[in-house]
């Protein structure tokens, strides 16, 4: 009885990391229907879940991991939600979580920079790469580098060329400090 109820935990758990993965893949390429199905079996699968009894390697996947995939994923689909999903989130991180909070506040300049707000890209830009940089975070970083190249295109002189140029030369230092 205990093998099983044991290996149903684990069912439970990776099924909630497969559909969060599952619903950032779908909203990548667009698919917002299989993108919210994912996301509601991830986070009805989170309601049965019990990492601290499983092993170590899989407690990381907690609350915070889950909100930032959703914010991933509502952000690339265009979710009407996804600013407020999103302040939710940080509002309830620990100080200590800072890679978290690279990545949600880095999925929301991408977001942004994705509906041609090049203003609020570059706010939340300029908030995410310090913190992206200083923590190793490297989904952060990973974000930071697709939002240049989802930027807006205008001749290097605009606000978009000079957010281009000003994530770019921060990643870059960054690796060769």
């Amino acid at each position: 009885m205990i093998k099983s109820c044991t290996a149903i935990l684990r069912v439970v758990h990776y099924g909630l990391s497969d559909s969060a993965r599952q619903a950032e893949e779908a909203a990548r390429i667009g698919d917002g229907e299989t993108a919210e199905r994912a996301l509601e079996r991830a986070f009805t699968a989170f309601d049965y879940a019990r990492p601290h009894h499983e092993r170590s390697w899989t407690s990381f996947f907690g609350a915070s991991r889950l909100g930032s995939l959703a914010v991933s994923s509502y952000g690339r689909l265009g979710h009407r939600e996804t600013d407020s999903l999103a302040g939710s989130l940080l509002s309830v991180l620990s100080p200590t979580e800072t890679k978290v909070r690279a990545l949600v506040v880095a999925d929301l300049a991408l977001s942004a920079a994705t509906r041609s707000d090049v203003d609020r890209a570059d706010e939340l830009a300029a908030e995410a790469l310090p913190l992206a940089v200083r923590t190793e975070a490297s989904l952060a970083q990973d974000r930071l580098w697709e939002l240049t190249e989802v930027l807006p295109q205008d001749s290097g002189r605009g606000t978009a060329e000079a957010l281009r140029q000003r994530v770019t030369s921060g990643l870059l230092a960054s690796f060769q400090a």
